[in-house]
Order: structure tokens, then C-alpha cells, then sequence
């Protein structure tokens, strides 16, 4: 496994433990670990367990799936009372190199529970579309365009339910000379 640590000016730290099992040649088994915190102040942990699998056509990946389970239990709020423990578990399939699908239940640190279902579907000339709808009410719908050095990602957020975020539009340019 990898263990890394780092810390900020402003003394916030943090750790991660990576480690990793082979259970066949097409699975592997990930888990994961973070921790934060200020000195003299712990912060939170975060834990995931990943197990992934990969369709083979003799050498060559033709498909693939994960399932991951994750739990987050930050110590305080901001606002210093305690936190509630939020958690997840997804699923992730990608048939092909030309689509992908993706679902995950969440319990949220208000104890409420979010689905979210969503996909990705390659285009012709480096363009991808993606979208997401979720039962809190948010439909997600986004536009990559790459190119050799650079990409460009147009992403749109609406609200379909009254109690929903407002929406939302951005743009994100990435330069790579």
C-alpha cells in the first residue's frame, strides 16, 4: 500500500492509506482510508472499499465494473456541533469505450437518503456527453470537447423539483502548451 501525508500553511494535515488486494486477474479490491485535521484537533476520517472488474478480450479490456461502498465521519461542523456520519454506495458499468452507466444511494449527514443515476456517451471527434438526475430533484448535463493540449467542459445544473438548488451554468478551459 501507499501511505501519503501533507500539511498546509494555514496547519491544516491530512493522511491516506491505499492498499490494494488481486482477488483473479480480472478483479482487484482497493481500500482506502483519509484522515484530517489541525494540530491538536482531529478533523474526520473517511473509509472506501472498491472491488473492481474488468471484461477481457484475450489481452485487451473490453469492459468494466466497480462497486464502492464509502462512510465520511467528520468530527465537528463548522459551526462546532457534532457531525453526523454520511455514507455511499455505488455501482459503475462501462460496456464499451463508447458509454458508461453509473448509480448511488447516499445517506446524507442530515440522515436524508439521495439516489443518483447518471451517464456518459462518447461522440465522434473527442466529444463527450454526460448527464446525471438525481431524487433531490437535480438534473445534470454536461459537454467535454478535447483536443491534443487542451479541453473544454460546458456543464449545466437545473433544478426539477420546487425544493431544488437554483440553477446552476459553467465553463472550465484547460490549457496543456
Amino acid at each position: 500500500g501507499v501511505l501519503l501525508g501533507s500539511a498546509n500553511l494555514f496547519g491544516q494535515m491530512c493522511a491516506e492509506l491505499i492498499t490494494g488486494a488481486q482477488p483473479s486477474e480480472s478483479s482487484q479490491l482497493m481500500l482506502g482510508a483519509h484522515v484530517w485535521g489541525q494540530p491538536g484537533v482531529y478533523g474526520g476520517a473517511k473509509l472506501a472499499a472498491e472491488l473492481q472488474h474488468a471484461v477481457m478480450d484475450g489481452d485487451e479490456v473490453v469492459g468494466t465494473s466497480a462497486i464502492t461502498l464509502a462512510a465520511t465521519r467528520p468530527y465537528v461542523k463548522a459551526d462546532g456541533s457534532p457531525a453526523s456520519t454520511s455514507g455511499s454506495l455505488s455501482i459503475a458499468y462501462r460496456p464499451s469505450s463508447v458509454y458508461s452507466l453509473a448509480t448511488s444511494i447516499e445517506r446524507t449527514p442530515d440522515g436524508s437518503h439521495v439516489l443518483t443515476a447518471g451517464g456518459t456517451r462518447a461522440l465522434d471527434g473527442g466529444k463527450r456527453v454526460k448527464g446525471r438526475v438525481t431524487t433531490a430533484g437535480i438534473l445534470a448535463l454536461a459537454l467535454d470537447v478535447a483536443a491534443d493540449a487542451s479541453s473544454l467542459t460546458l456543464c449545466a445544473e437545473l433544478g426539477i423539483t420546487p425544493s431544488a438548488a437554483p440553477a446552476r451554468f459553467g465553463a472550465t478551459v484547460s490549457l496543456n502548451p
